[in-house]
């Protein structure tokens, strides 16, 4: 390996001219980005605990209820401390819940919401008479492309 494109002027680089860095030095710094990624990772958690003990308490004890934000002055700043609501369901729970609805006679569809959705697996598992069947309901896009270097062995 030649010059070293460090991680610094890889930044700084115009991308057209880092269409022309060679293969080897690509994985480097696919090596180096991961490695910022990680310290980056670990800096983020820290911070957070660092802003729990010095704000957890305080924002705890301003908070109307469980969850919400609040706002507490420190100095010339103001931290904003915000625990938002995460609602999970029993989906077992849910299923009975709504075959009570129906069997009361009630409809379902006033209390609760259902997604229905086929895993990619089974669907490659169906018989094709059954495919053919759903096919029109179906839609398939594309996420981003991605890229991962490995050395070749």
């Amino acid at each position: 390996m030649g010059n070293r494109v460090t991680l610094e002027q890889f930044e700084s680089m115009d991308v057209k001219d880092a269409y022309d860095i060679p293969a080897d030095q690509i994985f480097v710094l696919q090596e180096d980005v991961a490695a910022l990624q990680a310290r980056a990772k670990s800096a983020v958690e820290k911070l957070h605990q660092v802003m729990l003990h010095n704000y957890g308490d305080t924002a705890e004890g301003e908070r109307q209820g469980d969850f919400g934000t609040v706002r507490v002055h420190d100095d010339e700043y103001v931290v904003i401390c915000d625990r938002p609501k995460a609602v999970t369901w029993d989906q077992r729970g849910l299923g009975q819940f709504v075959r009570e609805l129906r069997a009361a006679g009630e409809d379902p569809a006033e209390y609760v919401q259902a997604k229905l959705t086929v895993p990619e697996r089974r669907y490659c598992a169906w018989p094709q008479s059954i495919r053919d069947q759903v096919e029109a309901y179906r839609s398939v896009s594309g996420g981003r492309q991605t890229f991962r270097m490995e050395a070749a062995r």
